[in-house]
C-alpha cells in the first residue's frame, strides 16, 4: 500500500534518529523504517503519537507534521524552510521530491542573483510539487558521502542560496557540455539515480538517426557531413543555394549561405555569400570567385576546428516577404508520452535569412502567422502535418532505448508550396518566444519538466498538458 501525503516538518532535538508521527499511520509503518531523501538513506525509530492537526486529506495547504530529530536533520543534510511531500511505500519512507538541475562549472558566475534571474520563472510551480531543487555541477558532488554542493532553492523568501544537501533523486540536464560527464552518468545511475535529458546528439548524429526511419525521410532536406572546401563545392554542383552549419552549433552562430549567381561560364562562375558569426549582429556579405570561396571556406573550417553539415537550402515561406519558419516545444507528459507543448513561428528579421529569435526576428502564433498569409495555406492541414513530424521524430528517437530525454525543441520549415521539412532539434530548448505569443503557454513550458521530475519520483504533480494548471507566480 502506498500513501502519499503534503508534510511540514518539525524538528526536535535528539541523538538519536528519531521520526514521530500520527499514530493513524502505524498500520503502514512498523516501529522500525528507512528514511529517503535523495540518494541518502538512514534507518530510523519511529514512535506514533496523537496528532491534532492530523488529516485523510493529501492537501499541500493543510500538511500533517513530520516531527524529525536534529540527528536526522545531520545526517540526511535537509535544508530548512522547505515543504515536502511524504511517499510511504512497503514500510519505508521517501522525502521529496529532490531535482536537480545540473550545471556546467560551478565557478561561472551562479550566484544567488544569477538563479533568480534565469529561474524565478520556472520556480513559479514550486507551491505545487514542493521539495528540494538544487543547481550544481559535477565538480560540486562528494560521491562517498553523498551529497553536493549548490544553489539550494529557498521558497520562503523565492531566493537561493548556495549550501549543502543529499544528491538529489532526479536531475535535469540543463547544460550539454559538462566535462567528465560520462563518468558522471555512471556513477549516477550506480547510486539508483536518475537522469533526464541525459544526452545531446550532433545535427549529424540526429539526421544520420532519422535516416534509418524510411517514414521520415519525406521529412529531411538532403545533408551532407563535410570536412573540407572541395565537399562543400561538390555540394553546390547539385544545389544553386546551400546553408553550412557547425554541427554543434545553437542560436544561428556560424551558419554560412552560399547561392550561386548563374553563369553558364564556369571559370566566370560568381557566388554569394552570407555569414553569420553571431546571433545577433549584422551578417556579413561578400560576392567571390571559385578562387575566393575556396580560400574563404577552407579558413572557415579549418578556423573553427569542427565538423560541417551542408543542406541544400529550403525556400522558406514568407509573411509580409519575411520568411519564418515553425519551433515546436515538445514535452513527455505524466503519463511518459510525447505531447506538442506549443507551437509558434520565427520571423526573420528584415535583411536576414535566419529566424532565430536571438538574432533579433520576431515571433508570431502558427494561427496569426497563417492568416496573414490570406489563405495560401489550410491552418488544420498544416498544423496537423506539423504534429505528425514531430510526434514522428520523438516516438523514433525514443525507440533508440539509449537517451532518456524529455524535452524537444523541434525546428521545422515550411516551403513556399505548403510542404513540412524538419531542420533540427533542440535537446534544451529556449521557450522565450512564447512570453510575448502566449505567456501562460510559456510557464506550462518552464514548468512541465519539474512536474515530470516529481512525478518519475511518484510525488504528486498537476497535470500541466492535461490542461490543469495552476499558475503561481
Amino acid at each position: 500500500m502506498e500513501v502519499l501525503r503534503w508534510i511540514k516538518i518539525v524538528s526536535f532535538t535528539s541523538n538519536d534518529p528519531l521520526i514521530r508521527i500520527d499514530q493513524s499511520l502505524s498500520t503502514v509503518l512498523s516501529e522500525r523504517a528507512i528514511l529517503h531523501f535523495g540518494l541518502k538513506q538512514t534507518n530510523c525509530q519511529i514512535e506514533f503519537v496523537d496528532d491534532p492537526d492530523y488529516t485523510d486529506l493529501n492537501d499541500k495547504d493543510s500538511p500533517i507534521s513530520l516531527f524529525l530529530s536534529t540527528k536526522i536533520f545531520q545526517d540526511l543534510l535537509l535544508p530548512p524552510g522547505v515543504q515536502f511531500q511524504l511517499r510511504i511505500s512497503e514500510g519505508e519512507l521517501f522525502l521529496g521530491p529532490t531535482i536537480g538541475l545540473l550545471f556546467k562549472n560551478s565557478k561561472k558566475g551562479y550566484t544567488p542573483a544569477f538563479m533568480k534571474k534565469h529561474y524565478s520563472t520556472s520556480m513559479g510551480i514550486y507551491p505545487s510539487i514542493g521539495g528540494v531543487i538544487v543547481a550544481y555541477s559535477i565538480e560540486d558532488i562528494d560521491w562517498k558521502k553523498g551529497f553536493v554542493r549548490g544553489m539550494i532553492y529557498q521558497p520562503e523568501k523565492d531566493t537561493w542560496y548556495r549550501g549543502k544537501t543529499a544528491i538529489p533523486a532526479v536531475t535535469y540536464r540543463r547544460h550539454l557540455n559538462q566535462p567528465a560527464f560520462h563518468d558522471f552518468r555512471q556513477k549516477l545511475y550506480e547510486r539508483n539515480g536518475q537522469l533526464f535529458n541525459s544526452h545531446r546528439l550532433s545535427k549529424w548524429r540526429t539526421h544520420d538517426l532519422l535516416l534509418k526511419n524510411p517514414d521520415f525521410l519525406k521529412y529531411l532536406p538532403e545533408t551532407f557531413v563535410v570536412k573540407t572546401s572541395d565537399q562543400i563545392q561538390k555540394v553546390l554542383q547539385f544545389y544553386e543555394k546551400i546553408i553550412v552549419k557547425p554541427i554543434l552549433s545553437a542560436q544561428g552562430k556560424g551558419i554560412v549561405i552560399v547561392e550561386t549567381i548563374v553563369n553558364d561560364d564556369y571559370a566566370k562562375k560568381k557566388y554569394y555569400v552570407t555569414f553569420y558569426p553571431k546571433s545577433y549582429g549584422e551578417p556579413v556579405r561578400k560576392i567571390m570567385n571559385q578562387k575566393e570561396l575556396d580560400q574563404y571556406l577552407s579558413k572557415l573550417i579549418h578556423s573553427n576546428k569542427m565538423q560541417f553539415i551542408c543542406q541544400n537550402y529550403i525556400p522558406l515561406a514568407k509573411v509580409d516577404e519575411l520568411p519564418f519558419d515553425v519551433r515546436v516545444i515538445m514535452h513527455k507528459n505524466l503519463a511518459n508520452e510525447w505531447e506538442c507543448n506549443g507551437i509558434l513561428c520565427r520571423i526573420a528579421r528584415e535583411g536576414k535569412e535566419i529566424t532565430n529569435y536571438s538574432a533579433g526576428g520576431d515571433v508570431l502564433s502558427l494561427e496569426e502567422t497563417l492568416q496573414r498569409l490570406n489563405g495560401q495555406f489550410d491552418y488544420p492541414s498544416i498544423k496537423n502535418k506539423i504534429l505528425t513530424v514531430c510526434r514522428e521524430f520523438c516516438l523514433w528517437m525514443e525507440q533508440q532505448n539509449r537517451y532518456h530525454l524529455v524535452e524537444f525543441g523541434i525546428d521545422l520549415a515550411i516551403d513556399q508550396d505548403g510542404e513540412v521539412f524538419f531542420i533540427e532539434a533542440n535537446f534544451r530548448p529556449g521557450c522565450k518566444g512564447f512570453i510575448k505569443t502566449d505567456f501562460d503557454q510559456h510557464l506550462q513550458i518552464a514548468y512541465q519538466p519539474y512536474c515530470y521530475a516529481a512525478n518519475l519520483q511518484k510525488f504528486h504533480a498537476p497535470d500541466l498538458l492535461g490542461k490543469s494548471l495552476e499558475i503561481h507566480q
